[in-house]
């Protein structure tokens, strides 16, 4: 049963200076968390991500919406010195700064940590960048399959022997995404802890990093580049790689020698564990350690390929895992989200009404399960700067101001033009 607490950062401001999908991500996750996210974006144009491919949904493409519903949107011209001191000024009142332009662009807009840090000590400033905020590469442009390509990533990807293969998301922006929620929060609560204010660096370069940490630790003490694995397991073990069955694909994860006997006995090749030419024996005594060795791991795959083409790939599923043995069907995205993800609760929630979009559209909640009440967020997703008159009156903006402002084009609301312009257009 779930208990009543708040949400763990329900109080939080958060104020989100960032586009496209990395930065976007990590305040997404903090609003997932109960935080307050006020996203400022530049007039008329937005954030990039609201278009989309499909114009029918003008400014709430869905990967937008995934990542950024909940949000209050205000639109301010940065580039305008009275839009930059409002931004100051809503840096005043907030707990987190989170931007996401390339090194120096925010120092030139007098935006910068040194800039923000006098106003609000307890500031936690958070830059994400490709490369980091020092070093030889700070000024190069970045995008997740550029980084997948520089790091390694894409060529561990397929078979040797043929072209590197990058993943098939932006795993990159998405793990930067977490990287940089993991940072603020430690810094949330550092400063909580009587610690100040800071700034943070996150990096792609370092997300990427971190998410080959066990094959990068393996060259370093090597001094070897690591073989690349297909579709097998990491772990090299033979009962750890993906077959073909009678109808579609099966990924099989029997490392240990007690799996990979057990996968034998269902498979009904148990010739195969005392068969020395295809196996080390010594895999399977008493005093053995780690995972099963082949020695002739192709005519081993033999064997396993051959049994498994005999079922579907659903009734070996069933089968192996009953038995321990860890198995799954290959899947769509489509299949996983209306089969497995439905079966855990609070992992997807509805959105509200939004005008322009689908009635009834779903989005993910934050990847953990949790405890608190409520989860997720009740808010839609906002217009282009549909928040902006509500954030800057809260901020102690006079009407009359607010009207001036945007007559001089530094701030923007849905109101003020029918037609906003697509970057994409």
């Amino acid at each position: 049963m779930k208990d009543t607490m708040t949400q763990p950062l329900q109080g939080f401001r958060i104020l989100d200076l960032t586009h496209m999908l990395a930065g976007p991500f990590a305040t997404n996750q903090l609003r997932l968390l109960g935080a307050t996210v006020v996203k400022v974006e530049p007039p008329q144009r937005g954030d990039a991500m609201r278009w989309g491919p499909d114009g029918p949904r003008r400014q709430l493409a869905p990967d937008y919406v995934s990542i950024n519903s909940g949000k209050k949107s205000v639109a301010i011209d940065l580039k305008e010195p009275r839009g930059r001191d409002l931004v100051l000024k809503l840096a005043g009142d907030a707990d987190v700064l989170v931007e996401n332009f390339r090194p120096g662009v925010m120092k030139s807009l007098g935006l910068g940590f040194e800039a923000v840090s006098p106003v609000n000590p307890r500031i936690v400033y958070c830059s994400i960048s490709g490369y980091g905020q020092d070093g030889p590469l700070r000024e190069w442009p970045a995008y997740d399959h550029v980084l997948q390509a520089l790091s390694g990533m894409a060529m561990m990807s397929g078979d040797e022997g043929h072209a590197p293969v990058k993943v098939g998301f932006p795993v990159v922006d998405t793990a930067t995404g977490m990287s940089a929620a993991t940072a603020i929060l430690a810094a949330l609560l550092r400063r909580e802890r009587g610690g100040g204010g800071q700034h943070i660096d996150v990096s792609m370069l370092d997300a990427a990093a971190t998410l080959m940490s066990t094959v990068i630790a393996k060259c370093l003490e090597s001094g070897m580049t690591p073989p690349r694995n297909g579709n097998r397991g990491y772990t090299g073990s033979p009962g750890c790689d993906t077959f073909a069955t009678a109808d579609g694909w099966i990924a099989l994860g029997a490392n240990t020698p007690a799996q990979f006997a057990k996968l034998c006995g269902l498979l009904v090749i148990e010739h195969v564990l005392t068969d020395s030419s295809l196996v080390d024996p010594a895999s399977f005594t008493r005093k053995s350690r780690g995972f099963v060795k082949a020695r002739d791991a192709k005519g081993l795959r033999e064997h396993l390929a051959a049994a498994l083409l005999t079922r579907p790939a659903s009734d070996w599923e069933a089968l192996l895992n009953r038995a321990d043995v860890p198995a799954a069907r290959l899947r769509t995205v489509g299949e996983f989200t209306q089969g497995p993800l439905q079966g855990l609760e609070g992992s997807i929630m509805s959105l509200p009404p939004m005008p322009g979009y689908p009635q009834g559209a779903r989005t993910l909640n934050v990847g953990h399960r949790t405890r608190y009440a409520p989860p997720g967020f009740s808010e839609a997703c906002s217009l282009l700067g549909q928040d902006t008159r509500e954030v800057l009156r809260t901020a102690g903006v006079a009407e009359t101001g607010i009207d001036d402002l945007i007559a001089a084009g530094v701030v923007d609301t849905p109101e003020a033009h029918s037609a906003p312009v697509s970057p994409l257009a």
